[in-house]
């Protein structure tokens, strides 16, 4: 994998990283040894990226590892990143019998102690482990470290998709945070706005945002688009938090002129925009691109790396979206199916929900059944039955 990355042959690479993936699936389904509950826990540091290997036995079986990559931790000592690590992982989660870690954690003993009251059982902590526990932080370390090495491979094959859309687009420099929006809605309806953030490390999930749009016109895009940008820059602006050096939107000419407007009246107009379109095929990767500041259409070639990125970022976007809007469609469906029959108000709705698991619960059972929900005699069973099968 290493050779592949240097000769720049990424997808060789990429393919031997899977491999080493799937290889750790199948290492994590070994048996162990050891009696006890353990979670191995590794630090690993190295060109300039910290990783966190968390290994778990339980019941004498390897269930798997993690990867974590603990953020602010460059700079700081060994013993303060694993007691970081611990004081958070721990924190809402009971620990096992045994943790075997790489590095004696700062106030190790003060850990030992606060995580076995709150477990109510001994829970010991080991930094120096021997015989079995010491083969384990030894695959743990290992593990780790392939983790990070992937994680600098995906790490310099994204700094070159940046690097190459910084060129494609003539932009006065590298972009060091995108952010990018969608829209998604049924024929108009329950419209949902996706905002997705990367920078050159990957997709940064926990900071993606979705926005549930109201008073517009059904099916109006421009609007929608309006509004996401409207509430995500303002609130943005007031909270002094960090703005994006690229906006991407999904739609062509007409998408990207009413966000150059929105921007125009919050005065970021410093912030270049890039509105995707797709073109007369309409096939992946054959899109027209439009740029706030220039007024040359672009045409990636399919090939082309910078294309890869923005294509990725995008079905990110619209994939987030979607899953919004699905959430929100189902909520809407599950009350309003049994909020439109005679009888059921808000307390015999939530019995109904609960007693079943959900919606679908309610419309596989039988009036018998459904009298055995507080509140509801034959009549209303009998009602709450005909009338989801209308």
């Amino acid at each position: 994998m290493h050779q592949a990355a240097k000769k720049q042959a990424y997808e060789e690479a990429t393919r031997y990283r899977d491999q080493i993936a799937n290889l750790r699936t199948i290492q994590a389904k070994q048996y162990v040894d050891t009696a006890d509950d353990t979670d191995i826990i590794a630090l690993v540091v190295e060109s300039g990226i910290t990783a966190i290997e968390l290994m778990s036995i339980r019941g004498g079986r390897n269930i798997g590892s993690r990867t974590y990559y603990p953020s602010g931790a460059s700079g700081e000592s060994r013993g303060k990143v694993m007691a970081a690590f611990l004081g958070q992982f721990y924190n809402n989660k009971s620990a096992p019998a045994i943790l075997v870690l790489s590095d004696k954690a700062d106030d190790q003993q003060l850990f030992s102690e606060t995580l076995s009251q709150s477990a109510r059982r001994r829970i010991r902590i080991i930094s120096q482990p021997r015989t079995t526990r010491a083969k384990l932080l030894a695959m743990a370390v290992a593990s780790g470290k392939n983790a990070v090495a992937l994680k600098r491979l995906s790490k310099a094959s994204i700094e070159r998709q940046f690097l190459a859309l910084e060129q494609l687009l003539g932009l006065e420099q590298v972009p060091e945070r995108i952010e990018c929006f969608d829209i998604s809605h049924t024929s108009g309806t329950r419209t949902v706005a996706s905002c997705v953030v990367f920078d050159k490390s990957g997709a940064l999930k926990g900071q993606y945002r979705r926005f549930n749009l109201t008073g517009i016109t059904p099916a109006d895009d421009y609007a929608a688009m309006a509004q996401v940008l409207k509430r995500r820059y303002t609130r943005v602006v007031k909270e002094e938090a960090m703005l994006p050096d690229l906006i991407v939107v999904d739609g062509g000419k007409g998408q990207l002129n009413r966000a150059i407007e929105v921007m125009r009246e919050l005065n970021l107009t410093e912030i270049p925009l890039l509105g995707i379109a797709k073109g007369v095929s309409r096939r992946s990767g054959h899109e027209d691109w439009y740029r706030s500041w220039n007024t040359t259409v672009i045409h990636p070639p399919p090939d082309a790396v910078a294309g890869h990125l923005i294509q990725n970022i995008r079905d990110e976007a619209h994939r987030f979206a979607i899953a919004g809007h699905r959430a929100r469609r189902k909520k809407t469906m599950k009350k309003s199916q049994l909020e439109e029959i005679a009888g059921i108000g808000a307390g015999k709705r939530r019995e109904l929900l609960r007693f079943f698991g959900g919606i679908q619960g309610v419309r596989d059972a039988s009036p018998e059944q459904l009298q055995r929900v507080n509140g509801i005699n034959a009549k209303l069973a009998e009602l709450v039955y005909a009338a989801l099968r209308e």
